[in-house]
């Protein structure tokens, strides 16, 4: 058996589904090839040849004992696969494009291939993926790729142009992240959820509120309550509220985004066949180990939230070896470290710190001043951040979770979050888009000054 190199590969995609393409292309890189690492997805502006659409760019870092050539031509066989039209314009459009950037120490240099490629230092499609992977790498200028990364940006920021931005795409919806914050509006299908519970079992009902709750850019279809305290439904049920309305709610609103908020392999499958883009998992594969490998084929964004226990028994677990917020991070870590090692696309992970949930009042205040921490400690990963009519707000707003002051309550918590980063919000009440719009545009925009 020969030597397994340290190998980095170059996605890029401007033509079609461009990102169902790049994750399409990791699939097949895993059918030859260890993945072991993967950057961000990057929305680029096209270079050398600017009259064209712009790009999607990712880097991967495999382990493979091929040959650089034999490489080479795996990938091609792979370009060809995604319909990539050979012979047109240089530089031009093209639907995948998979670049060989390093291969070990090696230093190649045939007709066929270059390697390290000649390019790099002056690409930030490049230079900005690869740093998400290995910022201390050294590169043929003497650089590291991080001063590469701040040297072509000095440049961008004197031409007034944009760098790449991370980007995540389902649905025809892009998000781009540090662009704005999001919003994610909740629709719970249960009898039971802890302040609306009951409101929406019907379908024609549950329509109703989509589309009440249309400018959203996202809404959370969910079938099982995790309220404190709760026995859990069995799958089957669970599907049989949820699928339902994710079909109805996709034929009457073809274009918004549906998120399923479940921690069931089964039923996150069967969501997203019926029309959902993301699954929202509350418990990270933990109350399901199978969640991990469903996501890793469904290729849809999977938003990874961190909890103890089950909802009956996590506020008996609620003690934190240092400060809660380095605790969350470190476990929730952890869970995505697993999927990461599977070679899961970074770009496809959104993190949760689970607010409410095997956290006390305090713990709950800290979580939300500390976003930007937990963001750093996480990869840098988006932060969606729940914090809807709970508990603690409805205790320092002295109401119940079902009156209107726990959406005042709520609008409260909202605009701090996104004042400490959160990149996605969730609530309740459709509405507090208004404060999500003033919010972002007082707190965002210093944040991009």
């Amino acid at each position: 058996m020969g030597l397994e190199e340290r190998v980095f590969i170059a996605l890029g995609s401007n033509l079609g589904d461009k990102s169902a393409s790049l994750f399409g292309a990791l699939q097949k890189l895993k059918e030859f090839a260890k993945v072991v690492a993967t950057s961000f997805l990057y929305k680029t502006a096209p270079m050398y040849v600017e009259d064209q659409p712009s790009f999607y760019n990712a880097v991967c870092e495999i382990r493979t004992e091929k040959e650089p050539l034999d490489l080479l031509h795996r990938l091609q066989e792979i370009e060809n696969s995604f319909g990539r039209v050979r012979g047109g314009e240089r530089y031009g459009p093209r639907s995948l494009d998979l670049d060989i950037l390093i291969y070990g120490n090696r230093i190649i240099n045939t007709v066929e291939l270059v390697v390290p490629h000649p390019r790099i230092a002056e690409r930030d499609f490049v230079l900005f993926p690869l740093r998400d992977i290995d910022p201390n790498m050294p590169l043929a200028t003497g650089e590291t790729v991080e001063q590469a990364c701040e040297r072509v940006s000095s440049v961008a920021r004197d031409m007034k142009r944009h760098c790449p931005r991370r980007v995540v795409s389902c649905g025809g919806k892009e998000f781009l992240w540090g662009e704005k914050t999001y919003t994610m509006g909740i629709l719970n299908v249960t009898p039971d959820s802890f302040s609306d519970g009951g409101k929406y079992q019907s379908v024609e009902n549950a329509v109703h509120r989509a589309v009440e709750m249309k400018d959203v850019d996202i809404i959370d279809v969910g079938g099982q309550s995790t309220r404190p305290g709760t026995e859990y439904v069995s799958a089957e049920e669970e599907a049989s509220r949820v699928l339902p309305v994710i079909k109805a709610i996709r034929q009457t609103l073809p274009q918004v985004i549906i998120s399923i908020d479940t921690f069931r392999h089964q039923v996150a499958k069967a969501a997203v066949e019926s029309g959902a883009h993301i699954v929202n998992d509350v418990s990270c594969g933990q109350l399901d180990e199978d969640m991990l490998d469903t996501v890793q084929s469904l290729g849809v964004p999977y938003i990874a939230m961190h909890m103890r226990g089950t909802s009956k028994n996590m506020m008996q677990f609620t003690e934190y070896n240092s400060s809660v917020v380095s605790g969350v991070a470190t476990e929730l870590e952890r869970r995505i470290d697993i999927l990461l090692k599977r070679g899961f696309p970074r770009w496809l992970l959104i993190v949760d710190p689970g607010i409410g949930f095997a956290k006390t009042f305090g713990q709950n205040m800290e979580l939300i001043r500390s976003v930007g921490e937990f963001k750093s400690r996480l990869f840098q990963l988006p932060v969606l951040v729940g914090v809807s009519r709970k508990g603690f707000l409805t205790k320092i707003a002295d109401c119940d979770s079902g009156d209107v002051g726990a959406d005042w309550a709520t609008a409260g918590a909202v605009t701090a979050c996104i004042a400490y980063g959160a990149d996605i919000v969730r609530f309740h009440r459709p509405e507090l888009t208004y404060t999500v719009k003033v919010a972002d545009e007082i707190f965002r925009k210093a944040q991009r000054a």
